[in-house]
């Protein structure tokens, strides 16, 4: 387990080996299967560890299964966001274990994150049929469960499984915007998190999308995360950038500085300036709103 630089978390916690595979368009420029493939022609790591990010058996790290516990100060932490701990090729068995880890370490919070609710779903129904002991009358209060959607088709897809999931929190990763989303049948969510596209191939999201979901989740009471604009600026947040291009080219210097790598999204300009310049601020504020936590 390690600290790391994603917004809402902490630190991130990959207590299993493996290879996610795409599942939607959210999934086409993916970090995670760029850096399993690096991991499977790594000759340090283990055998059956490359094997399984080669695409392989998904393989349980029993050596990390603890990490959380080695960990005494609260933290926010990501489980499995290296991949997705309800793929189809991951055991229930292994997703128990994982879950048994953090019912006993109850001092941190945990974000668990999935493109397949259907899975998730089918998993808690499992697990009833098990009757296992690490189920209590709250369902997992330390664990936050969320889903990614990335357009109105994902949204529809996806929505009615994470709905009927007994959680007690939930939320979405509206992370990378791909279109505008309809956000009515969602107000059961507890946080919104929204954001652009990082990376390499990188796709410009119109800032639209993001004042919607903005207004949307506040008119609701549901707690609002801009994760951040990704690779692209829209040219109508230019003037709340960073100081380094402001005062260096101002936006109008940095518009003709990119002229070639910009991009129209249903009539709205949008320039490729990377994620630390392009920001977190969305009309000039950040939105860093946190559900009620333990």
């Amino acid at each position: 387990m390690q600290r790391t630089k994603i917004e809402q978390l902490t630190h991130s916690w990959n207590p299993i080996a493996m290879r996610c595979t795409p599942t939607s368009p959210g999934c086409a420029n993916c970090w995670h299967i760029a850096l399993a493939k690096r991991l499977a022609g790594n000759p340090q790591i283990a055998p059956e560890l490359r094997e399984a990010y080669a695409g392989g058996k998904p393989v349980l790290v029993e050596s990390r299964l603890t990490e959380p516990l080695r960990l005494r100060k609260p933290a926010v932490i990501g489980v499995q966001w290296m991949g997705d701990l309800f793929h189809d090729d991951i055991p229930f068995e292994f997703v128990e274990k994982v879950f048994s880890t953090m019912v006993e370490a109850k001092q941190h919070s945990f974000l668990v994150l999935t493109k397949r609710p259907s899975r998730m779903l089918e998993w808690q129904r499992w697990e009833e049929d098990q009757q296992y002991n690490t189920m209590d009358d709250s369902w997992f209060p330390n664990v936050e469960f969320g889903v990614t959607v990335e357009n109105q088709k994902t949204a529809d897809e996806r929505r009615d499984a994470f709905k009927a999931l007994p959680a007690s929190k939930k939320f979405v990763s509206y992370e990378p915007a791909l279109g505008p989303v309809d956000w009515t049948g969602w107000e059961f969510i507890d946080q919104l998190i929204f954001g652009g596209e990082t990376g390499h191939g990188a796709r410009p999201a119109h800032p639209d999308w993001f004042r919607n979901a903005r207004a949307w989740a506040g008119e609701h009471g549901i707690a609002r995360f801009f994760k951040s604009w990704g690779a692209w600026l829209p040219n109508d947040q230019f003037e709340y950038g960073l100081p380094d291009w402001r005062g260096k080219y101002g936006p109008d210097g940095w518009q003709k500085r990119s002229a070639r790598c910009h991009h129209w999204i249903w009539g709205f300009a949008s320039f490729r300036v990377g994620k630390k310049r392009s920001g977190r601020l969305l009309d000039g504020r950040t939105w860093d709103e946190m559900p009620r936590r333990q």
